[in-house]
This record gives C-alpha cells, structure tokens and sequence, in this order.
C-alpha cells in the first residue's frame, strides 16, 4: 500500500485543492482563452464550455434529434490519467442508470479522440454552490438528505460504495430535486482496496490507507452533508483544523492528524440550535456522525427508515395533541393566548405606528433640507447676483486701492445690495422698493457682508467694523481649501480653488457674539470680460436663524448636523437661555461636545463628503434611526431630573443637497406610540370582561353537566357511572399504548 490515494483531497468543502503559483498562472491564461469543443460527439451539437479540470473538460451540449440538453465531458489531459478510475465512474453510473436519484450516463466514447462520455445536464449546478449562500431551511435539508440517501440505497443494492458523499457531489435538477454524481471513488462492496473522501465529510475510519470500504462511510458522510446544509459548514471545519491538517508533509501524517482531530474534538452541537430541527433529526444526525462504526446506521436503508420513523412521528403528532393534550390543555392555553394575542396586536399596531412615525419623520426632514437648501440657493444667489454686476467691477477698480476712507461709492453700492437683498420688518417697508433706514431693516439671516480683494484684503465690510483692511487670505472662505491656514502664512503660497467651484460654503464656526454656529458663504468677484478674479464676496449666516423658521409642530423636534464630524449645528436645546449663567468658553465647549454617537457618526461616514455642487434635483440621502437618542438631551434639566435624558427617538436625517449638512427631525418614541398604549389599556380592560364572561360560562357549563352526571346515577345507579369509568380508563390506556408503540 502507498502514500498516493487515488484522488487528491483537499479541506474545502466544494473539493477545491489549493493552487500555487504556477498553477494560477495557467488558470488564468485558460481563463482568457476562447475555449474550443476539443472534438465531435456524433448527435451532438456542443455550445460552451461549462469548466475544466483535472482530466479535461465539460461542455453543454444539445441533442440534435430532440433538442434535450447533456453534459459531455471530455477526456483531454492524457497525462497522469488513471483510465481504470475513469471506467469504473462510466461503469458505476451505467450500473445505477435506473435510479432518478443518481446522474443518469447517456453514452460512452471511449474509442474517440479525445475520449468522452455524455451524460444528463442539471442546470442548477451543484449543492455546494446552493451552500455558498448560507444554510438551508430544515424541511430543505431533510428533503436533500432523504433523496441522496435514497440515491445510496439502491447504489449499496447493486454493491457499489459511493465513498465521496459531498455538496459538491449532488447536483441540483430543473426543479431543484437532487442527484448523486461523481462515483470516481466508488468501490464495489466487496472490494478491498481503499478509498479516501474529501476532509470533513470523509468518517475517521475511511481516513486510513489501509481502511476497508464500508457502507457505514457513506452514512458518516450523509450526516456530514445533512449537518452542512443545517448549520452552513460541515462538522469540526474550523480554520484552525484545517491549519493543522496542512501543515503535515506526508499523506500519511495529514491522514493520521485528521482522524486524531475529530476522536479527539467534542462532538459537533451546532445543529441543535438550528430553529425547526427537532429530537428525532438530532438523533439521527449524531447516529451519523458517531465515530465509532458500530454505533452508526449500517447502511444507507437503515437511516433512511429512521428518516420515515421520523415522519411518521411528526404526522402523527397534531392528532395526539387535538386527540388528547389539546382538551386538557385548553382553559389553561385560553389566558396566555389572549394575552399573546393582544400583546402581539398592541407589538403590530406599535411597529405600524412607527413606521409611519418613521415615514413622516423622512417627509419632515427632506422637507426641512429642502428648504434649506432653497434657502442656501436663494442666498448663494444674492451673492452672485451682486458679485456679476458690472458697476461692483467698475467699483472695486475705482476704489480699490485707495484708502478705506476713500471707497464712499463701494461701500454705498454694497450697502444698498444689502438692503435689497434683506427682510423688511413692516409691511409698509415691505411694499418700498427701496429701504432708508437701517432701523426699517431686519438682517433675518445675516451677520455681516464683506469683500476681500484678490489678495485677501478686506475692503468693506456691513457693519462696520475693524476688520477692514486686514489681511484674511488665510481664511477659508477666501481661498476656498475646506480649512482655515495659519495666520502667519504668506499670500504667495495660498492656493485657491476658485476654478473648482461657484462658490464655497465655509466649515461652521462658534460665534463669540452669539453662541450658535455660523458659516460664510462666498462667490468670487470677476472682470466681465477677461474673467479675472478682482476680489471675494461673502456673507455669514446664523444657523440657528436659518433653521428657526422651520418648525414641525410641539410633537417633532428638529436639528441640524455637520455630517464630516457629527456636531450639532443647530438644535432647539440650544437657545440662549440654556447658557445663562456661563461665559463664552463655557458656553463653546458645551456646544462643542454635543455629537452624535459613535454609531451614528460612522453611519453619516459612509456618504461621501459634497463637494458643494449646484442645486440636484435627484434623489436624497435618507437614513432612518429608530434607536437614537438625542445628546442634546442632557442640556433639559428638567428632563435629566426625571431621568429622561435618554430616550429613545425615532429620528430620520436628510442630507441638504449640496451641503455637508444633516437635517433630523425626531419624535419620541413613547409620545409616538402613546395612542397604541391607550388601545392596549382598552383591550386589557374588555379583556378582563371577556375572560371574566368566559369562566362564568364554563363555570356554568360545569354546574349544570355535573348536575346532569349527578342525576343519573341517582336514576341509573352506582355500577353504570362505575362500568363507566372503567371503560374510559381503558380507552385512556389504549391511548398510552398507542402513543408508545408509535
């Protein structure tokens, strides 16, 4: 005997060998490579190659009178080929050729050049690629392993072992029926010589090159397979095992390693907790994966008995239970079901009720973003509209380089662009065309306009302030880099990104004045004729402001977040009045630490950061959270005395579009399902009535059948009532009987 088996085997479960580098190389060249018939099968027009392996190739194929499509395989790799292994696959399948269970053989050419054989095409490819997507349902599975075995019986009635049971062994029909292939590692039942199966799947005594075959291989196997299609992997695969086992050098050793691994592991559980596997199939499959032989099924008909036995006891349990334990267990199931089935209304009302909360949460935040982004249009409009009128041109090459004293006319022109573009506070001012005073004028959203020169510059800024004249080039919303440079740096080596973009929304800022975040946005200044840049135009927005407007009603809270780092831009617990009695620093770092969870940061994460494009009409970026809670919380201490700082919300948050920007709307989860809460307390209490009605009855019904029973055996006498009994205790004994012979 040698250390060369007749086939290889591997870990994997689909009897795939790890390849190395060589190997991979010419697997990729044949994969590139337009495949060619390698010859003519008489009958037969061939249409594509369906893989290749050791020996050669597979080809779907059609059959010319009928149009029926086969599978031919071809014989092309002549090198190394065990012809006696190969003719005894033909010969085994033409054995078995009556079995529906087993890949039917249709013709041999063993005389052609190349030689091949044709045989029946499952178009549904193999088990093992059924499991690749995950474990399969219960029922699935048993019907799977009843056909193989089914398949295995009348294989071991014509005295062939199959000896290399495997997923990728049974190949899946048009409807999904199952079919044993592959019986290059059969042996006849009185055969001697060994034959090695692939790892997991193989039982520890098969694993020895001087191993007889048994027919007890081929059930190990069975339970192998069973176990896979239950739990998603075979039995005692981990990486580690399958580590160990190719580590060893020699056949012999990796045999030997295998075999001490699995008598030496616990045994297998997993399936157990598989929903729907009951007792019986617990049963049978540890039977097949006993390690000791003598303790396993001994042959494939022996578990496919258990299999019936099984089916018979599973068929025959909703009669015992209707017959016998379903009367008695009847007043006793009536409360728990009445509960569970109020309990489960009062869960499906709750989930439709937050659903919809959910869907009208999503409404209110694309609402939300969409204004606001109409409203960052709008704004971001003003400003172009203002950077492309000749006369700031003309203005800022008349005044720009003189003194801040000097630019009357600049600063009144951007002045009066100001007051164009703000908000009356009376409706007599709103019907002017122009305003006169600043008094008549309400900055809604604004803090400041200001312009910068080419050089960054400040050239006019509304209102006024110090800042004119000074240098701001390493301002973000000047050179447009997404961050604010240190002040030191010179404006020869800032590079700005004017050329990428309209115009720039700057990273949100603290304001000291206010304590809210604001933001600049900025368009540049340029010559109308030579598109030379002169200078920047920008205004800061409140957020706060540019949220306020947007209300949803007391119910529905709504916030605003910076997507790149999770912080509250804006939030009702955020007002002034929540910081009274702290400084600006104290007042900043509270702001500063309210974030959103870790959880939920990573989740704005995986939307790419905007590049601040022009208005998209396409779809919004949702996401909906029906487990947040809200930082902001802390800052209600009423809410945090009564220990309400952490509740649950049902939140949705809405990107605006063209922005980094987050709007969530939120609602209490309990203020949402409040209503279902007061439908539950209404059934509790007509439950309590009705169950109240119900004992009455049966308390009744028994009143007046005891009574009944009572009067007739004043009547009748004591022996009837007696016989009776006696009758009734034997039927209750037939019963037993029954119950346990089944």
């Amino acid at each position: 005997m040698t250390d060369s088996p007749s086939r290889p085997i591997s870990t994997a479960p689909d009897d795939t060998l790890r390849q190395d580098a060589e190997s991979s190389d010419r697997s990729a060249r044949l994969s590139r490579r337009k495949l060619r018939p390698p010859g003519d099968v008489p009958g037969y027009k061939i249409n594509l190659c369906l893989g290749e392996g050791a020996y050669g190739s597979v080809w779907l194929a059609w059959e010319q009178n009928t149009g029926k499509q086969v599978a031919i395989k071809f014989y092309t790799h002549r090198g190394g080929l065990d012809w006696s292994l190969l003719n005894r696959e033909v010969e085994k399948l033409a054995m078995l050729y009556t079995s529906r269970d087993i890949v039917r053989l249709y013709e041999v050419g063993w005389d052609a050049q190349p030689p091949y054989y044709v045989m029946e095409y499952l178009e549904n490819g193999s088990l093992a690629a059924l499991l690749r997507e995950g474990p399969l349902p219960m029922t699935e599975s048993v019907r799977i392993a009843e056909a193989v075995l089914r398949a295995l019986v009348h294989a071991h009635g014509s005295g062939i072992l199959h000896c290399d049971i495997k997923p990728a062994n049974v190949l899946l029909d048009g409807d999904m029926q199952p079919r044993l292939a592959d019986f290059g590692q059969s042996r006849l039942s009185n055969s001697q010589d060994p034959a090695l199966g692939t790892l997991f799947y193989m039982a520890p005594d098969q694993a020895d090159l001087a191993a007889v075959p048994d027919a007890r291989w081929d059930v190990y196997a069975l339970g192998a397979l069973l176990y896979h299609c239950l739990c998603g992997h075979p039995p005692f695969r981990t990486p580690e095992v399958e580590q160990k086992i190719l580590a060893t050098d020699s056949l012999r050793e990796r045999l030997a390693v295998y075999r001490g691994t699995l008598q030496s592991a616990e045994r297998p559980s997993a399936h157990r907790r598989v929903a729907g596997v009951d007792k019986r199939l617990v049963h049978i499959v540890d039977r097949c994966l006993e390690m000791n032989p003598a303790r396993r099924y001994p042959n494939a008909q022996a578990a496919l008995e258990a299999f019936k036995v099984r089916a018979k006891q599973r068929a025959r349990r909703p009669a015992i239970v209707m017959g016998i334990i379903a009367p008695l267990l009847l007043l006793l199931a009536l409360v728990p079901l009445g509960f569970q089935a109020g309990d489960q209304a009062v869960a499906t009302s709750e989930s439709a009720v937050v659903f919809q909360a959910s869907e009208n949460n999503k409404l209110a935040a694309k609402a939300t973003a969409r204004m606001l982004e109409s409203e960052l249009v709008g704004l971001i409009g003003q400003l172009h509209s203002v950077a492309r009128n000749p006369e700031l041109a003309e203005a800022i090459y008349r005044e720009g380089e003189l003194p801040q004293n000097k630019r009357s006319q600049l600063e009144a022109l951007l002045k009066n662009f100001r007051r164009r573009y703000s908000v009356p506070r009376t409706l007599k001012a709103r019907s002017r065309n122009t305003v006169a005073n600043d008094s008549d004028i309400d900055y809604l959203l604004d803090r400041s306009w200001f312009l910068t020169d080419a050089k960054g510059v400040q050239l006019w800024r509304d209102p006024y302030g110090d800042t004119i004249d000074g240098e701001y080039h390493w301002r973000d919303y000047f050179h447009w880099g997404g961050k604010q440079l240190p002040k030191t740096v010179d404006v020869k080596d800032v590079q700005t990104h004017w050329d990428e973009k309209t115009f720039h929304i700057s990273a949100p800022f603290v304001s000291e004045e206010t304590n809210s975040y604001m933001v600049a946005i900025s368009v540049v200044v340029r010559d109308k004729k030579t598109s030379q840049p002169l200078g920047v135009l920008a205004r800061t927005i409140d957020l706060g402001k540019l949220l306020s407007a947007k209300t949803l009603g007391e119910s529905r809270r709504v916030a605003m977040i910076d997507g790149r780092n999770g912080k509250f831009l804006d939030h009702p617990l955020m007002a002034p009045s929540r910081f009274e009695g702290l400084d600006n620093d104290e007042v900043a770092a509270t702001i500063e630490d309210l974030e959103l969870s870790l959880a939920m940061r990573e989740k704005l994460a995986q939307y790419p950061h905007s590049n601040h494009p022009t208005q998209d009409a396409g779809e919004m970026d949702v996401i909906i959270e029906n487990q947040h809670h809200d930082p902001a919380d802390r800052l209600d201490q009423e809410a945090v005395k009564r220990g309400e700082d952490q509740q649950r919300w049902l939140a949705a948050f809405a990107r605006v579009p063209g922005t980094d920007w987050w709007t969530v709307a939120q609602e209490r989860h309990t203020e949402a399902i409040q209503p279902v809460q007061k439908v539950q307390s209404e059934l509790m209490f007509y439950g309590m009535i009705g169950l109240s009605a119900f004992f009455a009855l049966i308390g009744a019904l028994w009143y007046f059948l005891l009574r009944g029973v009572s009067n007739r055996t004043v009547r009748i006498g004591s022996s009837q009532p007696r016989r009776g009994r006696n009758i009734e205790t034997e039927a209750l004994s037939g019963s037993g009987r029954s119950s346990s012979l089944g």
